[in-house]
């Protein structure tokens, strides 16, 4: 739904561009048939010439946009399938996210037990046991 309209608005934005020249040549066209004056010529230039610049800027800043959020997507992507390396270059900020990503509920450690277990109240999270054993979650001590 973003990705459409982005490119709505990409296409909007290059047509305002596309009428803005088109208008800016009719000006050229109707100052050199004698058609407007030095003075009108004048304020519709400078008046194309500031909207084309705005075009431009939105264009401009549509493209950063995309781009950042291309590369959030890529970043993000490559991260979710390499839990186990972001948690081990992690720093204990990187680490809570990691944690609340994969427990939301929690990850409440069992004395009894002597080690720590998900909340009962979230709903079974495939491979959740591969990466806490991978990344020795468990008891006192252990990262």
């Amino acid at each position: 739904m973003r990705k459409a309209f982005e490119i709505n608005c990409a296409k909007v934005l290059a047509r305002r561009l596309e009428d803005q020249r088109a208008l800016n040549l009719k000006g050229i066209k109707a100052k050199l048939n004698g058609e407007l004056s030095g003075e009108d010529f004048a304020l519709l230039k400078q008046s194309v010439d500031t909207e084309i610049k705005h075009i431009e800027q939105s264009i401009t800043a549509l493209d950063a946009e995309k781009s950042s959020y291309s590369e959030v997507f890529q970043e993000t992507e490559y991260e979710a399938l390499d839990f186990v390396q972001a948690w081990k270059q992690g720093n204990v900020h990187r680490k809570r996210e990691i944690q609340n990503a994969l427990f939301p509920a929690g990850l409440p450690y069992q004395r009894k037990k002597g080690h720590f277990e998900r909340a009962k109240d979230i709903s079974y999270q495939p491979g959740w046991e591969q990466i806490a054993d991978y990344c020795q979650i468990g008891g006192p001590g252990e990262t």
